[in-house]
């Protein structure tokens, strides 16, 4: 037993089967050692050092039934659980010993190490952590912890500053006697630390270069084992500073390198590196895999993230919300929450548009009942009306006005939506414009948007925005070239109508998209840039009802239209374009958010141009999304000079 004690303690694993194969020769003596609870942890801690996590449980467990109230097989039934990732058997501990365990303060730290396995730190923190601080003042280990427990829990800068103060207390000897210093510090272990600590803050002080890569670079120069493999910490730090740097093709390089190769537990692949990998990439296929196979055992926001990603809301809803009990002050996990309730819910919106197009000053007013059926499946109903106000002597006293209503039937799947929009418009005439939609994910960085449609509503002149409509195919392809650059190409064919069915010509379309995210966390950023080029076939005549449409539209005595009256010159457009928090026009944020988006633009025949938006977003009671814009542009693509909005838009979930 004391051989066995000390082999274990220095990692002599080769001398402990040596001896287990000759213990197992002695059946007397084995037989008996299997009633010795200790020996069993110790057999236990043996298989478990060579992932054999089945065998070494059950020996725990055998040494846990002989002597329940052990400390040490508490522990180690405990850590083999964190060590493997095993949420489910972590839980069931405690829910049936915690409240026995917990009366041990020895066991504190484990239990408190349970509950950050759990993704659950404030519970660590509250019950086992913080009450010990004060006695373990001096303890670097444990402090390294307790900071990782308070970043755990969101509170970054707490954790910041106790790592800063741990390690300034790591480079003096100040605190301790000679005598303690010296069996401290005059040991090769000892001698190490110094070493690894006086390079590290050597590094930090000259600073050349970066000065994070060149820290990590000597902490992975030293902390290697015999075989030459990183330590578990220093792998994992490697693998932060990878994240951080947003460098995930070197990480999950870098994660077969440590890894893959050995079947050590102590070199166990860490789950948080997988799933962060998989989400950075949207790699759809491996965020479902580790959410199906690990499940609870995954971090809690990372949870709640991957099942969004695979499109089952109902369990991004429920992990968030189990978490809340132990959780209670954990701001992004309530905000993933109520994101993900309000992602499935009825609601009911109302929005008002006023337009400033030229010679035309239009106003529109549109309600909405968004059902929504299932997590997969939704419906809206909606109503719009479109009001058109004379506010120059170029056109008619009298503009059509449109009163439009709507059914929109929306059909989402892991790997893509589809929807499909019938509505009944009652305009210059009676028309039934009918749109279908699809969007599809192939893989990780390429996907592709399609939608074709019949009497649409089309904007490409303001004769046609009046008494005109379209009918168009589209096809784009979206590429993410990396994390944070994405790269779209479409092609569109459309044919144009007067409403009364009277063709006036054709179009074709063709844009490039490049969209830089500096940055993904609030406040949104993302730069891009833009080119496109329309060019359009026009029908000359258009007979008798092309003329009557042109009245309808142009004051009285006005001059027969020219040809390009339907239909603009052929042009490019193309620009720079900056905007940060776009996203909150439309979806649901707790604060209250700016957003803004301004562009420098060039126009093939209207010349140089702009266009800028700004707008406020937030919430008034809780469940509901207010939003107030208002921009202005010129030269821009519908080819009708300066314009001017201004968007007021309010959603009620339910």
């Amino acid at each position: 037993m004391l051989a066995w004690t000390q082999w274990s303690a220095r990692n002599q694993w080769q001398r402990i089967t040596q001896s287990l194969h000759t213990l197992q020769q002695q059946p007397d003596t084995w037989a008996s050692l299997q009633a010795n609870p200790e020996f069993l942890r110790l057999l236990g801690t043996y298989h478990q050092n060579f992932g054999r996590l089945e065998q070494a449980q059950k020996y725990y467990e055998a040494g846990f039934a002989l002597a329940p109230a052990s400390d040490a097989l508490r522990q180690a039934l405990l850590w083999l659980f964190i060590d493997s990732n095993d949420a489910v058997a972590i839980q069931r501990l405690l829910t049936v010993y915690e409240a026995q365990w917990s009366l041990s303060s020895a066991m504190h730290d484990s239990l408190a190490a349970a509950y950050q396995a759990l993704s659950q730190p404030q519970a660590a923190l509250q019950r086992y952590l913080t009450p010990h601080v004060a006695e373990h003042a001096n303890d670097f280990l444990w402090g390294m912890n307790y900071a990782d427990a308070l970043e755990q829990n969101q509170q970054s800068d707490q954790a910041w500053r106790l790592r800063q103060h741990l390690l300034a207390q790591q480079g003096t000897l100040g605190r301790y006697t000679r005598a303690q210093a010296r069996a401290r510090w005059l040991t090769q272990e000892g001698l190490d630390t110094v070493q690894r600590i006086a390079r590290t803050r050597l590094v930090l002080t000259q600073r050349p270069g970066d000065p994070a890569l060149d820290v990590l670079r000597e902490l992975l120069r030293l902390d290697r084992d015999a075989q030459g493999q990183y330590s578990n910490a220093a792998a994992e730090t490697a693998i932060g500073w990878l994240q951080d740097a947003g460098e995930y093709g070197a990480e999950r390089g870098f994660l077969y390198q440590q890894y893959a190769r050995s079947h050590s537990l102590r070199s166990n692949r860490p789950l948080w590196a997988d799933i962060t990998l998989a989400l950075a990439e949207d790699d759809k296929a491996s965020a479902g895999q580790l959410l199906e196979t690990f499940d609870q055992r995954l971090p809690r926001y990372d949870r709640v993230n991957a099942a969004v990603a695979v499109g089952d809301i109902r369990l991004a809803q429920s992990a968030a919300f189990e978490t809340q009990d132990q959780q209670t002050d954990d701001d992004p996990l309530h905000l993933q929450l109520t994101e993900n309730l309000l992602a499935f819910s009825d609601h009911v919106g109302v929005r008002t548009d006023y337009e400033q197009l030229g010679d035309l000053n239009e106003a529109t007013h549109r309600a909405l009942l968004h059902w929504a059926i299932s997590p997969r499946l939704y419906f809206d109903l909606g109503f719009a009306s479109v009001q058109r106000i004379k506010p120059s002597n170029n056109l008619a006293q009298n503009l059509p006005e449109e009163k439009i209503f709507s059914i929109l039937a929306g059909w989402q799947r892991p790997t893509g939506l589809t929807t499909l929009r019938i509505s009944q418009r009652h305009g210059y005439t009676d028309t039934t414009p009918i749109l279908l939609t699809h969007d599809q994910r192939i893989d990780n960085r390429l996907s592709w948007y399609a939608e074709i449609g019949r009497q649409l509503p089309t904007t490409e002149s303001l004769a046609l925005r009046l008494v005109g409509m379209k009918d168009s195919a589209s096809l784009s392809l979206r590429y993410q070239l990396s994390r944070l650059d994405r790269l779209t190409f479409t092609q569109a064919l459309e044919r144009y109508h007067l409403q009364t069915g009277v063709s006036v010509g054709s179009g074709r379309h063709t844009t490039v998209e490049y969209t830089h995210t500096y940055r993904q966390d609030a406040p949104l950023v993302d730069v891009g840039a833009f080119w496109s080029t329309h060019s359009y076939s026009r029908r000359t005549d258009l007979g008798g009802q092309g003329l009557r449409a042109a009245q309808r539209i142009l004051p009285p005595g006005a001059d027969a239209p020219a040809a390009d009256f339907y239909l603009p010159e052929n042009f490019q457009f193309y620009g720079l374009q900056l905007s940060t928090n776009m996203r909150f026009e439309e979806d649901y944020t707790r604060a209250l958010r700016p957003f803004a988006m301004v562009s420098l633009t060039g126009h093939s025949q209207l010349g140089a141009g702009y266009g800028l938006r700004l707008g406020m977003a937030g919430n008034v009671l809780g469940p509901d999304h207010l939003s107030l814009s208002w921009g202005m542009d010129k030269s821009g693509p519908a080819s009708l000079g300066s314009t001017r909005s201004l968007s007021l838009a309010y959603r009620l979930h339910f």
